[in-house]
């Protein structure tokens, strides 16, 4: 029984309870939604909030077992529940709804002919991963190093989707990674080629824009080319914190602090209101400070600073 009193067999049943709250895993399939298709801005909060890569796919039953020994949550949206053992002796799957109540079923019933089924992962990149990933979510991977300051890996995955002979989203995607690394690293020219490709590969993409923009007016020192981009941005994804942010700058180039404020203030809003992480909210404070004390509105600056 999966509430046997031997702790050591409950804990070899679900390898994956223990390891991640229960709750916040099942509050990410909606309970109105007929389908229990999982909420991915939930599951991409839920990821970062754990240092975790989140990651779509269809998994056979090996690649399920080989998952959930590993310890890692999936989220099986067709069920709308959470899978958490697999008893080979038993030849039996153990899932857990929105009820509470765990379920059994045999693999037969869940995949009822079929090869793969689609599941949502929570990946530990840190560790091996448990499979080969597809070209998507291989640019997931390359971000998740980026956002860690680990550019030597995050370049070391997207080169090679980059280079390979395909004009898809994975190859836009890489384009613009490499392009903003190049651009934390100070390569302004090589910057500039790589976004370049991604929007020849997928044009009027907001974060490709931004990137642009952000080139022409800290490295390039060219805020009005830099503005049509940022605007162009803007206008695809508005109340984007980083595009706002990018649009204060330019404000800042062009002496206009006032209007430099008045983006970083709606950068400042946004963030909080999408729950970014302290040190993007510290960013944009140092920014307005800047726009505040530029405008010569010294109380105002004091307040932010104050806050910061």
């Amino acid at each position: 029984s999966l509430h046997a009193p031997d702790p050591e067999r409950r804990r070899r049943l679900m390898p994956v309870e223990g390891r991640w709250p229960m709750d916040e895993l099942l509050a990410a399939i909606p309970t109105h939604h007929p389908s229990g298709r999982p909420s991915l801005p939930a599951l991409r909060r839920l990821a970062r909030k754990h240092d975790r890569l989140w990651i779509a796919t269809d998994a056979s039953l090996p690649r399920l077992w080989t998952a959930l020994s590993r310890g890692i949550p999936c989220l099986l949206p067709e069920r709308a529940a959470l899978l958490l053992a697999f008893d080979r002796a038993e030849d039996r799957l153990t899932l857990l709804g929105e009820s509470g109540e765990p379920v059994f079923l045999p693999p037969s019933d869940l995949f009822r002919g079929r090869k793969t089924i689609p599941v949502h992962c929570l990946l530990d990149p840190a560790h091996p991963l448990p499979w080969h990933l597809g070209r998507a979510d291989r640019v997931q991977l390359g971000e998740w190093h980026e956002s860690r300051g680990d550019f030597a890996r995050a370049r070391r995955v997207y080169e090679p989707i980059a280079e390979a002979v395909a004009f898809d989203d994975a190859a836009a995607d890489a384009f613009g990674g490499l392009g903003r690394i190049a651009i934390r690293q100070g390569r302004a020219e090589e910057a500039a080629k790589a976004l370049q490709h991604a929007d020849a590969i997928r044009p009027d993409d907001p974060r490709t824009l931004n990137a642009i923009a952000y080139l022409l007016s800290h490295e390039l020192l060219r805020p009005l080319e830099a503005h049509e981009y940022a605007v162009r941005a803007d206008a695809i994804d508005p109340g984007n914190p980083a595009i706002l942010e990018t649009l204060g700058h330019i404000e800042l180039l062009r002496d206009r602090p006032a209007a430099a404020a008045a983006y970083f203030e709606r950068a400042w809003a946004m963030a909080d209101l999408k729950g970014l992480p302290p040190a993007d909210h510290a960013g944009i404070l140092d920014q307005l400070v800047r726009a505040y004390r530029n405008a010569h509105d010294l109380r105002l600056a004091r307040q932010v600073l104050s806050h910061r």
